[in-house]
């Protein structure tokens, strides 16, 4: 969509090095002037939403991930973690190349909100009140998309694989292993339910769990695209 091209250079993430070869993501901030407030209300107003590029979610994503509980239990990388999420809003004057950060919102897994505005801002009350809303809205947007959407192909992947387990257990059971047609209908059957609660245990616990554990430190963790890939993997098991 053309409005994400034009606000996806503005929307960025500060990373910080926690080793020679690895950075993550530290905080998100707009970058803001004054043609791109106005073009966020002319936004607002036709499309009513934020489209974000995938690969601008998938580090967003990660970004969120990183900062939750998940973190504290998967590794001991990100000592520092503090478990919330930083927006930054930088305001660039006509004709300046000059950044005023004006607006930093902190938010918390709990919901609290702490905000601290510039207090320079306030003497031109127009400017501020289009930095603030500007801010609020792209922050809300993002917000907004973060979550993972819950999806049906789940329940699909998981009786695939269990139907196609099932057929070669049987099909090795019934024309390999003797034994009378009452013990193998017994067997079948007891193997079928073992294999079903083993499987939805495994899917869910076991792979979810290490698809995580490979995004916030893993292999899955360090480019864009494999972040992307990784969260695909995990929508797929919600």
């Amino acid at each position: 969509m053309r409005h994400d091209r034009f606000l996806g250079s503005c929307i960025k993430l500060e990373e910080k090095r926690i080793s020679r070869q690895s950075s993550i993501p530290n905080q998100v901030y707009f970058d803001l002037d004054s043609d791109l407030i106005n073009r966020i209300g002319e936004i607002k107003a036709e499309y009513g939403s934020l489209y974000l590029n995938p690969q601008k979610l998938a580090d967003l994503r990660y970004y969120s991930l990183i900062n939750s509980p998940l973190a504290d239990n998967c590794f001991q990388q990100v000592g520092d973690n503090n478990q919330s999420l930083v927006f930054c809003s930088n305001y660039s004057p006509a004709n300046s190349q000059i950044q005023t950060t004006v607006v930093r919102s902190t938010i918390n897994l709990s919901g609290q909100i702490s905000q601290e505005v510039q207090r320079d801002i306030w003497q031109n009350h127009q400017l501020s009140s289009q930095i603030i809303q500007a801010h609020h809205w792209l922050t809300a947007e993002i917000l907004r998309q973060l979550p993972l959407e819950s999806n049906s192909r789940t329940a699909l992947i998981f009786w695939v694989l269990w139907l196609l387990m099932a057929i070669a257990f049987n099909l090795f059971f019934w024309l390999v292993i003797p034994g009378s047609f009452l013990f193998k209908i017994i067997t079948s059957v007891s193997f079928l339910l073992i294999l079903k609660v083993g499987l939805k245990h495994l899917i869910n616990y076991y792979l979810k769990q290490w698809i995580i554990r490979q995004l916030i430190s893993g292999w899955l963790s360090n480019k864009t695209h494999k972040r992307q890939f990784g969260l695909g993997v995990l929508s797929l098991l919600i």
